[in-house]
């Protein structure tokens, strides 16, 4: 888990633009797999970039939820999909 706090950007893995910038991460060993699937999107934090298999839009929506989401999942109110990434 990272903190909502320490998130600088949430960057979409298809943009071609951010890889200069996610090459450096890995060269200077700041680079991090959250899990070895399919990466869709890169968090950065102020020491590390996160290499992530969920979606920017997932991300930013879990986010801007914040503590309202965890109280949906414990009541059964959260969707599937939102479970499952």
């Amino acid at each position: 888990m990272i903190r909502t706090r320490e998130v600088i950007a949430i960057l979409d893995a298809s943009s071609p633009h951010i890889f200069p910038f996610v090459d450096r991460a890995r060269r200077e060993g700041r680079f991090v797999v959250i899990a070895p699937q399919d990466v869709k999107s890169f968090i950065v934090t102020g020491t590390l970039v996160y290499a992530s298999p969920i979606s920017p839009y997932t991300l930013m929506k879990r986010a801007n939820d914040g503590p309202n989401r965890l109280s949906r999942s414990e009541d059964g109110l959260g969707s599937d999909q939102e479970s499952r990434e």
